[in-house]
């Protein structure tokens, strides 16, 4: 995302996708003025490893022949526009439909340009803490596709309104997300997660993971969150000596297969809560 201020009529403007590629057209296209303007130092772009007009190879725009420059400065773009009385859910599902492109982002990385702000930059700061990085092990595939983020994001959603889900995940998500850039609370929040993560470090010192190595969300939701009402209820909360009901047949009932319910969410949270409260 990039912040863009038309001077002429006090606009601002927000790229939130398509960031590279117009950096990339300016770089080529744009002069001295418009580069530094867009904080692009390096000079012009050349046009290198080209496999058709071999004959343009090495040359920037100014030495290209008229009709080749004038043919590319003609070009149009395509832009959508969405105004700033544009509903949140909206702006949501039109990036959604938009995002067809070659590498298709996630929900979290669209939600991470249309509620973009102060909650959203939380989400991406404690999903750096070590201690949730101890806890949390994801997948290679997973580990730059704000997946992480994600995870924060869910504790938070789940931990205020768990009682309140209904089978959509994306739309209680999202719904949350929206609340969240409307009321950042960054500080509240920020030392709820600081105190269930320190706690959550020290209980899965090795992370809380399955035989495959990794943190399913589901037992994630219900062991943070768990975790988080139990402090909430005693604050002297110590680690359980025994953690095997994590992984036992109940926990599994709640957190395997068709799991997005209102009772098997508010089943793997509370009883997370119960067993952490009973250790202590």
């Amino acid at each position: 995302m990039a912040t863009n201020v038309d001077a002429e009529r006090g606009t601002t403007w927000e790229v939130v996708d398509g960031l590279q590629r117009l950096l990339s057209l300016v770089n080529f296209l744009g002069d001295d003025e418009v580069r530094a303007a867009a904080r692009l130092n390096d000079g012009p772009t050349r046009l290198i490893g080209l496999e058709k007009l071999t004959e343009l190879e090495g040359q920037s725009a100014s030495s290209l022949p008229t009709d080749i420059l004038t043919g590319l400065q003609d070009r149009p773009i395509k832009v959508i526009v969405l105004n700033d009385k544009s509903d949140l859910k909206v702006r949501f599902d039109l990036f959604e439909r938009l995002n067809t492109g070659g590498i298709k982002l996630t929900d979290q990385e669209v939600r991470g340009s249309v509620f973009m702000g102060e909650f959203i930059d939380l989400l991406e700061e404690l999903s750096e803490f070590d201690t949730f990085k101890q806890v949390v092990i994801l997948p290679k595939a997973q580990q730059n596709d704000a997946s992480a983020q994600e995870y924060v994001l869910r504790f938070f959603a789940f931990l205020d309104r768990y009682q309140d889900f209904d089978h959509s995940v994306k739309d209680f998500l999202n719904d949350y997300c929206e609340d969240g850039a409307a009321s950042p609370k960054v500080d509240q929040r920020r030392k709820i997660f600081e105190e269930t993560f320190d706690f959550l470090a020290r209980c899965f010192p090795n992370g809380l993971k399955t035989r495959k190595g990794t943190t399913p969300v589901n037992l994630f939701e219900g062991i943070s969150v768990g975790a988080r009402l139990a402090l909430v209820e005693n604050a002297k909360t110590r680690v359980p000596s025994d953690l095997s009901w994590v992984h036992s047949e109940e926990m599994k009932a709640v957190t395997t297969g068709a799991t997005n319910n209102r009772s098997r969410v508010t089943g793997r949270i509370e009883r997370s809560r119960d067993h952490f409260l009973a250790g202590a």
